[in-house]
């Protein structure tokens, strides 16, 4: 049985959050690590009549070196300055996303050069345009939330049921009513 503190929390992020209507395409973004949370997330959009994409693996995995540092580290110049076409498109024309911070490895980019990074960010400051319009004439609701992990547990100094209970609490998960 899922912990009623995610389902509280799914409930939240799509329907007071990003208040999804039918017909509404939503782009959930999460690492597998909130797998829990990002099931309970796909069945409110579901509830609520949205069609609800998936797209994890943002964050990095240990045991494959981190797709982000794989990234970094391999990509080409034009590589780097390449635009993903799903997140035009989903910037551009979906209705809602919600995306989960949920690192496995918090500290994955140290190694990263900047001017990599910097270089990627910068191409993507179109697609960072059209996002910040559509949410301002409110054509495109998106939340950010955090899910608890061992590794953002641990740069909280707290174990992870500490880091749990610390996060859902700071969401009033425990409450019958946290929009109250």
């Amino acid at each position: 049985m899922p912990d009623p503190r995610i389902q509280q929390a799914a409930r939240l992020l799509i329907h007071y959050s990003t208040s999804i209507r039918p017909r509404d395409h939503v782009a959930i973004f999460a690492s597998p690590e909130a797998e829990p949370l990002v099931a309970e997330v796909f069945r409110e959009v579901l509830r609520a009549g949205g069609y609800p994409y998936v797209l994890m693996g943002l964050d990095t995995r240990p045991e494959l070196g981190g797709f982000d540092d794989i990234f970094y580290a391999e990509a080409n110049a034009d590589q780097l300055q390449h635009v993903s076409r799903i997140n035009r498109i989903v910037r551009s024309e979906f209705e809602a996303m919600v995306f989960v911070r949920s690192q496995r490895n918090t500290r994955s980019l140290t190694a990263v050069d900047p001017k990599r990074m910097a270089t990627f960010a910068h191409a993507q400051r179109e697609v960072f345009k059209v996002f910040l319009e559509r949410s301002a004439r409110g054509e495109f609701n998106w939340v950010s939330t955090l899910y608890p992990t061992q590794a953002h547990a641990q740069d909280a100094a707290m174990s992870v049921g500490e880091f749990e209970d610390y996060v859902f609490g700071s969401m009033y998960l425990d409450d019958p009513d946290p929009v109250a």
